[in-house]
């Protein structure tokens, strides 16, 4: 019996991809809804909100009576990690987030923070979108980063106010440049 002929395969279909990432979303949204209904910081967040309003306000990372009176006016009242030092009161947590994120503070308030949380996962997958379409079919590179963000934590901690989303993007990040780095892009064509 002949064997059938080589039937050449088609490449996966974006679509398919693109449904995925709108579910991802979609339940992003309704685990968001879904989180109970009070405007109290949870965990880490009230820190990372007082870092970047403090930041963005005072200009300094001291906590200071103007601090401590923004704290307290929040529901859930005080919420902040606090460290004793020769020089006074200062938060207890990394700086990296809030003075990245203390502009989106200062344009939007603590609304702002799940803004910039989503902008630097967004810009993470992109650059690494962008070096899978270099080593292979820009459909597969599409369906990789989707299925990256949709099968992980990494939407819901977007709506999370503190540094999560960051430390995501920054090890995607530095994970694909340092790839990259491995795989130089090809030589253009030569023209004629």
């Amino acid at each position: 019996m002949p064997s059938p002929p080589d039937v050449p395969r088609r490449p996966p279909s974006t679509a398919l991809w693109w449904g995925v990432a709108v579910a991802a979303v979609l339940l992003s949204i309704v685990l968001a809804a879904l989180r109970p209904a009070s405007p109290a910081l949870r965990g880490d967040e009230g820190s990372y909100v007082a870092m970047a309003e403090s930041l963005a306000r005072d200009g300094d990372l001291r906590f200071d009576e103007a601090d401590a009176a923004r704290a307290r006016e929040r529901p859930g009242g005080l919420t902040v990690i606090l460290q004793r030092t020769g020089r006074g009161v200062v938060y207890s947590k990394p700086i990296l987030y809030p003075l990245l994120a203390a502009p989106a503070f200062a344009l939007a308030g603590e609304a702002g923070l799940p803004v910039f949380n989503a902008l630097v996962v967004l810009l993470a997958l992109a650059l690494a979108r962008a070096l899978l379409v270099r080593v292979g079919a820009p459909a597969r590179a599409t369906a990789t980063v989707i299925v990256f963000a949709a099968a992980s934590i990494v939407l819901p901690w977007i709506g999370w106010k503190m540094s999560e989303s960051l430390v995501v993007a920054l090890a995607l990040a530095g994970l694909t440049l340092a790839l990259a780095a491995e795989r130089p892009a090809p030589a253009p064509a030569a023209r004629r």
